[in-house]
């Protein structure tokens, strides 16, 4: 009789184990992957490709995974699938860092415009096409110019496709497409310059009298810039929808600093800067605006020194693996701007910049990256209103 019981209860435990290890959750078992990030087209938000079967995913990381750099081979770790769901992303010994969200796109688009739920878009293929989505996709406007993603039913861009704005990021479905005729084009020079400029930063206007002191840091280009346009408006606009030629109160100027005059006093004024290069092109977008309160009690203030007090950047060590470089604190400086930047003939590539900066000395590691090539070290001081000063150094190993 004992054994009959046994045997029942034995029977018993071993149908509730089985029924546990057939279940769903028992049978889910993490998936890894080693994967590149191809792409980081906003803060958080990486690009990669699933080796196991070529799909492209834009997938959003949770905070404090800043670290990541493009073209760095990271672990892809994956409950069953790509969901966000207790996914994440690993580094040799490092701590994981989880995913929020991840969308599988097959498509790239570029945002030739946008304004509310209508945006006029550029496929891999140079085809045109203008579409009508919901309001998932609000940013959509903030990305012209940019590209976005998109999960496309067929070869051609339909009805139901859902589109991918990077960011937090949005997405939203496309109700209805009208694809559009592409615009003619003239055969191009190869030897043409048409790289643009980018776009002015810094802007900083001063109230005077009746007139505005407005200074700016330079642009950069593959050949040259030869001047700016400075607009100005009692009314603040989005820099992105300012047409070059509709642009309020032209002026240029071959500096990168200028007085504004016959102002009205007692009244806002916001000004705008487009650099132009010796070919001719133009800067993407105007530069953020920057604002001021002109008024007749305000005195003309003294010329300022855009370029400000000597920063003394130099070389202090050097060793198999790094170079060392410092520079002086000037009075009222609260951080620094530092860029590594790789110099070629026609451009310049941003090998890293640190923006909220605090020391004055900082190690540049001897990478096989930067071997044997033109670098450059540019160092800009900040106080807790503006721009100090900026120099530069350049070097090779």
């Amino acid at each position: 009789m004992y054994n009959i019981i046994m045997k029942k209860r034995l029977f018993i435990i071993g149908m509730i184990l089985l029924s546990i290890l057939l279940s769903p959750k028992a049978q889910a078992m993490d998936v890894s992957e080693r994967t590149t990030i191809e792409k980081i087209p906003a803060l958080l938000n990486f690009v990669i490709t699933r080796p196991s079967d070529q799909t492209q995913w834009l997938i959003k990381m949770e905070k404090g995974c800043s670290n990541f750099k493009e073209g760095q081979e990271v672990q892809l770790v994956m409950r069953e699938a790509l969901n966000g769901n207790n996914d994440y992303l690993k580094v040799d010994n490092q701590p994981a860092c989880g995913i929020e969200k991840a969308y599988q796109f097959n498509g790239e688009l570029l945002v030739d415009y946008a304004y509310n739920n209508e945006a006029q878009v550029i496929d891999e293929k140079e085809r045109h096409y203008s579409i009508f989505h919901v309001m998932g996709c609000a940013q959509l406007r903030s990305h012209l110019q940019e590209k976005v993603y998109v999960l496309r039913q067929g070869d051609e861009l339909n009805e139901g496709d859902i589109l991918f704005v990077p960011g937090d990021p949005d997405q939203c479905s496309i109700r209805l497409v009208e694809k559009l005729p592409a615009p003619k084009k003239e055969a191009e020079d190869p030897n043409k310059d048409t790289k643009r400029p980018t776009r002015v930063a810094n802007v900083r206007a001063i109230p005077q009298n009746g007139q505005a002191f407005v200074y700016w840091h330079s642009a950069e280009d593959n050949v040259g810039i030869d001047h700016y346009v400075v607009s100005y408006s009692k009314y603040r606009s989005d820099p992105k929808n300012i047409m070059t030629g509709s642009a309020e109160n032209q002026t240029v100027s071959t500096d990168t600093k200028m007085t504004i005059k016959g102002l009205e006093n007692d009244q806002m004024y916001y000004f705008y800067i487009l650099a132009v290069d010796t070919s001719g092109n133009e800067s993407s977008f105007w530069s953020p605006s920057a604002s001021t309160f002109v008024k007749s009690s305000i005195m003309p203030a003294p010329v300022v020194n855009t370029q400000g007090p000597k920063l003394n950047l130099h070389k202090v060590n050097e060793t198999k693996t790094s170079i060392t470089f410092e520079w002086d604190n000037p009075p009222t400086t609260t951080r620094y701007l530092v860029t590594l930047r790789t110099i070629t003939r026609k451009s310049k590539i941003t090998d890293f910049g640190f923006n909220e900066y605090a020391s004055t000395r900082i190690k540049i590691l001897k990478t096989p990256s930067r071997r044997g090539k033109n670098l450059e070290l540019k160092v800009s001081a900040f106080n807790t209103k503006d721009f100090i000063g900026e120099e530069t150094m350049e070097f090779r190993f």
